[in-house]
């Protein structure tokens, strides 16, 4: 099916563009402006969103730029009406590519604020009978009952600190608000996303959540990540399952038994942890795992990127040559 818009089969190809070659501001804009069309519709769509992206602070140049990107966006408009499953399918697809970009506005607040925020989400999305597949869904919030506004406020302050929730007026007084799928589960998985955001950087594919199956197993690694060099390619393994807590000799040996399992073994192996018992260290080490200790700190979203993307930087920094390095370094000057 064609019209003068465009096609059907061309707007997951301009998904797809966005996601894997567009900055945080591009793939969130998209996925705000899929988001409403598929919960609420198309009436208000650009003024919507880049409200919403106000609410979070943005730049005036990153304004701009998801401005363009919505009025590219239009000429797709009429086969996305037609065709609820098309935004489903791109959904799907690119739920860890959307998932990294909305983290990486959550800027300067703790760990307990962001499970605070997950909880309310996840209240909100048991009442919702409106939800997309991969678990985005709208509400409606009176703010005449005491408790509905209580929510609105709550919401209005996670806007305020990075989150790109959708509060739309609606017909009667009240508001529509749309939660977008990576928020509800964001205490959980946001050190798997920073990994992958940091692995992306530096050139390599990386897969949240990537399954093996070795035999009648599946095997769940949290982080995969790929990078082609020269005619190889380098496998880098992460896991994140203890980024709150203590490592100790159990958990080493645990990691080391699922990567024997693994059908293809990493040539780099990563631990992030808040901090790891000294006999785990030891072992960790003889057992090839670099691990990284985010410390005994109150957790923070921002200092988290900052630290993770720090250490693995320095691993593949710490293979160059002084001499290359030193050369680098006179070139950045």
């Amino acid at each position: 099916m064609s019209s003068e818009h465009g096609t059907s089969s061309q707007f997951p190809g301009f998904a797809r563009l966005i996601v894997e070659r567009g900055d945080p501001v591009s793939i969130s804009t998209l996925y705000l402006s899929i988001l409403h069309i598929r919960l609420f519709h198309v009436k208000g769509l650009k003024d919507n969103v880049i409200s919403t992206l106000r609410n979070i602070g943005l730049r005036d140049t990153d304004l701009v730029k998801a401005i363009r990107l919505l009025d590219e966006l239009e000429k797709y408009i009429e086969e996305i009406k037609k065709n609820a499953d098309l935004l489903e399918k791109v959904e799907e697809e690119h739920y860890h590519g959307f998932a990294t970009a909305l983290y990486t506005f959550i800027k300067g607040t703790d760990f307990s604020s962001v499970e605070k925020y997950a909880q309310v989400f996840i209240k909100l999305k048991k009442v919702s009978d409106c939800k997309t597949k991969k678990g985005s869904f709208k509400t409606w919030l009176n703010p005449d009952r005491p408790e509905d506004q209580m929510i609105i406020n709550i919401i209005s302050g996670a806007q305020k600190i990075g989150f790109l929730t959708l509060i739309l007026p609606g017909l009667k007084k009240g508001y529509h608000v749309i939660i977008p799928a990576p928020y509800v589960d964001v205490s959980s998985k946001i050190s798997k996303y920073v990994v992958a955001s940091v692995l992306s950087d530096l050139g390599f594919k990386a897969e949240i959540d990537k399954k093996f199956t070795s035999g009648t197993s599946t095997i769940t690694v949290d982080v995969w990540a790929t990078k082609e060099i020269s005619k190889y390619e380098f496998r880098v393994y992460v896991s994140c399952e203890k980024w709150d807590s203590t490592i100790n000799m159990d958990d080493v040996n645990s990691e080391q038994m699922r990567i024997k399992q693994l059908p293809m073994k990493p040539h780099l192996k990563i631990l992030v942890a808040k901090s790891v018992e000294e006999n785990a260290r030891r072992i960790a080490f003889n057992d090839g795992f670099i691990v990284i200790e985010l410390g005994s700190g109150k957790p923070d979203v921002e200092e988290l990127h900052k630290t993770i993307s720090a250490e693995i930087k320095n691993i593949f920094l710490g293979l160059i040559p002084d001499n290359i390095k030193r050369a680098l370094q006179d070139l950045v000057r």
